[in-house]
């Protein structure tokens, strides 16, 4: 008996000829996040095992894979033979000692003597047998479930508790984009969603230092680090824009300041962004969540790229 981290992707499920191409890349995203740790993954029909890892990593390996898009769900639980006595064992270590329960069953491997209605039933048994009373069924409204999965290869998974988890697609089946990353929440929100539908994640971040503190450079990057968890890692650029900024002071309206500074802005990321080959630009705006976030603004902006 051993004890796994079972791992199901989710709308990869939905591709056709090319689901290869998408496996392979959340394969990829899933060994990332558990580098560093002492642990295989294995496939396994559709899904993946993480096995032969220390006992105490097991919530930060989990902690890890959660923020993994294309990942649906996850549970740990206990490998084990196929027979009934093996499976018993594996049962009792995630049954608790009073309270509901029910059984779930599932076979992969359809040349399994018994049916799926007969494992439950006769796995139920024999933990109310072992409860000696402290156990009840409840098929409708359990406080806990049992959950068996027979697979082809002579072995049987089993577990209690399904954990959620990012879903989305793989990051890096979608192209690449580059953010736009400020000091606030929209942007690197933005960039979640992003990733989140599969596209590979670089940010660049615009200063005016000595105008901005170090402190919010030092948040931007904070931020670039919280995102990087989620995007398979990412580079965060930064340019300074101080010396335009004090141009247009200069020389322009004062009511049209940030308007011309966001232009140049987006001028300088479009030239970033073919440098490193990104396709997109992404940003955090919102239309009417700032003064400045006027379609007439926001398209002023966007018209120079």
């Amino acid at each position: 008996m051993e004890k796994v981290i079972i791992i199901r992707y989710s709308e990869i499920y939905l591709k056709g000829k090319n689901r290869g191409f998408f496996e392979r890349a959340f394969e990829t995203n899933l060994r990332r996040a558990i580098d560093g740790f002492d642990a295989e993954l294995i496939k396994n029909s559709g899904r993946y095992l993480v096995q032969n890892f220390p006992e105490d990593q097991t919530e930060e390996i989990i902690e890890k894979l959660k923020k993994v898009f294309g990942l649906h769900t996850l549970s740990l639980a206990y490998e084990t033979s196929s027979d009934m006595d093996s499976i018993f064992e594996a049962a009792k270590l995630q049954a608790r000692t009073e309270g509901t329960f029910k059984v779930e069953s599932h076979r992969g491997d359809k040349k399994y003597p018994l049916t799926s209605v007969e494992i439950s039933k006769t796995l139920g048994g024999l933990l109310l047998d072992n409860a000696k009373g402290g156990l009840k069924v409840d098929v409708h409204n359990p406080s806990f479930t049992i959950r068996v999965d027979i697979r082809e290869n002579g072995k049987a998974l089993v577990f209690g508790e399904f954990i959620e988890g990012a879903n989305g697609m793989p990051v890096g089946t979608a192209g690449k984009g580059l953010l736009l990353l400020s000091g606030g929440i929209d942007s690197p929100v933005a960039g979640h969603m992003m990733a989140k539908r599969g596209m590979k994640i670089d940010c660049l971040h615009f200063h005016s230092y000595p105008y901005t503190n170090m402190q919010a450079k030092e948040k931007v990057v904070d931020l670039a680090k919280i995102l990087s968890e989620y995007t398979c890692g990412t580079n965060l650029y930064t340019v300074k824009v101080t010396h335009i900024q004090e141009a247009i002071h200069e020389k322009c309206k004062a009511d049209l300041m940030i308007t011309l500074l966001r232009r140049f802005m987006y001028r300088i990321a479009e030239r970033h962004a073919l440098r490193i080959g990104a396709q997109c630009l992404i940003t955090g705006e919102s239309l009417g969540q700032v003064a400045s976030q006027t379609i007439e603004g926001m398209t002023s902006s966007n018209s120079v790229v």
